[in-house]
């Protein structure tokens, strides 16, 4: 039988499990753009605002290339491509993915396919890992025949790793207001040391809401006085991580051996419970049942 708490799906929403990935700042070129509608907004992790290609008088024809340059070598396990969220134009149908070690050399695609004409974001995954420093992600059609492509996010996967481009300042807006997107990431930066530091006391607090956990109190104080005055210490934050899900994992609330969770998520954000009514999911497993989950 699975136990279900009252308040467990608000818990695990408000401090999330999973250790923050470390952000990395990329740049990206591409082939061409309308007006506040560059490449970087691609990668920006804001899904509101978007890559898109010029249409009318100054209208480029198809493929169309985002080209991204990651600073170093990193192996990435495959993309998620986010569409934009107020339309269809631009939406990419058939795409390829090519990389380079010197971002001038391209190679056969690693990677190349036809996207489900939906809404929201498709994930692919690369055969096995692609160890690069430049990437290539390619637009070969749109969904409705056109000559345009638009992308809200293009996403790089690799383990721990967050790509991001930095903000344009012209960025137009659709879908979502900036002040929304920001609602959405109200919380600690855990990318850096102060924020996964500042993650573990308000965890602490709200644990000790419930029950007293001297023994973790202690082991916090202890690594906030190893901190001290540092800023960045990326040992220091991976202990504070992995401290904090100790302490979120100590909730009474948390006490139970099997967990029910669904591998088949909704391609676009609905209420939560649509993840058991089985309204719009993507591909996946559907519900599984954990072991030992923690």
């Amino acid at each position: 039988m699975i136990a279900l708490r009252s308040g467990l799906l608000a818990l695990l929403c408000v401090f999330p499990l999973c250790a923050a990935p470390r952000a990395v700042t990329v740049t990206v070129e591409a082939d061409s753009a309308a007006a506040g509608y560059g490449a970087a907004n691609a990668l920006d992790g804001d899904p509101s605002t978007m890559w898109h290609t010029p249409w009318g008088t100054g209208e480029t024809k198809l493929p169309h290339a985002l080209t991204i340059d990651l600073g170093s070598a990193y192996a990435l396990t495959g993309f998620r491509y986010q569409r934009r969220l107020d339309g269809a134009n631009g939406c990419v149908q058939q795409y390829a993915v090519r990389v380079s070690p010197d971002g001038k050399t391209w190679g056969e695609p690693v990677a190349q396919g036809t996207f489900a004409q939906k809404a929201g974001a498709e994930t692919v995954l690369f055969a096995q890992p692609v160890t690069t420093r430049y990437v290539q992600w390619q637009a070969l059609s749109e969904i409705n025949g056109r000559q345009w492509s638009s992308a809200a996010e293009l996403e790089l996967l690799a383990d721990g790793i967050q790509f991001r481009a930095e903000p344009t300042p012209d960025a137009h807006h659709h879908g979502l207001s900036a002040a929304s997107v920001a609602r959405k990431r109200q919380g600690p930066d855990t990318s850096t040391l102060a924020g996964a530091m500042e993650l573990a006391q308000l965890t602490l607090a709200f644990v000790q809401e419930a029950a007293p956990r001297p023994d973790l109190a202690a082991e916090l104080a202890a690594l906030e006085k190893r901190v001290g005055e540092k800023t960045e210490d990326e040992a220091l934050r991976q202990e504070a991580l992995a401290l904090r899900r100790r302490i979120i994992f100590s909730h009474p609330a948390l006490a139970f051996s099997r967990l029910l969770i669904n591998k088949r998520p909704p391609p676009t954000f609905q209420h939560q419970t649509d993840q058991y009514l089985g309204r719009h999911n993507g591909i996946g497993d559907g519900p599984v049942i954990l072991d030992h989950w923690q």
